[in-house]
């Protein structure tokens, strides 16, 4: 279970580059969080519920195509409003300043693009 939670941990971090790289000196706090919340769903994604009968959910889930919990349904819209605020921060502290327009385009469509990803996996419940 180590292995795995590491494997979902190392998978989850990758996916918090574009936090990390366009907010981690201007935003520590925000970014400190989006890695806390991708920890948190490393640790809800590897653990399972051992010695439980829950068949009435197990039915619920075939039935409905979703089988992912409230709990980690949160932590991923969480991660995707994390990374919309990062974005609109980020293209905020980029105006007016003679940085590379390119890079910021690049910066706010990376953390657009994390930011629909988990508010769509975690609307859906994917």
């Amino acid at each position: 279970m180590a292995k795995e939670f590491l494997g979902a941990v190392v998978f989850l971090q990758v996916t918090n580059l574009p936090l990390i790289l366009t907010s981690l000196s201007s935003a520590r706090i925000l970014t400190g969080f989006g890695i806390g919340l991708m920890l948190a769903l490393a640790g809800l994604t590897t653990t399972s519920a051992q010695g439980v009968d829950d068949k009435p959910r197990v039915v619920s889930a075939q039935a409905t195509m979703v089988a992912t919990s409230w709990g980690n349904r949160a932590v991923r819209v969480s991660k995707g409003l994390v990374d919309s605020y990062a974005a609109v921060l980020f293209a905020a502290s980029r105006k007016g300043t003679a940085s590379s327009t390119i890079l910021t385009f690049l910066g706010v469509f990376a953390l657009a693009f994390t930011s629909a990803m988990w508010l769509n996996t975690g609307f859906y419940g994917q």
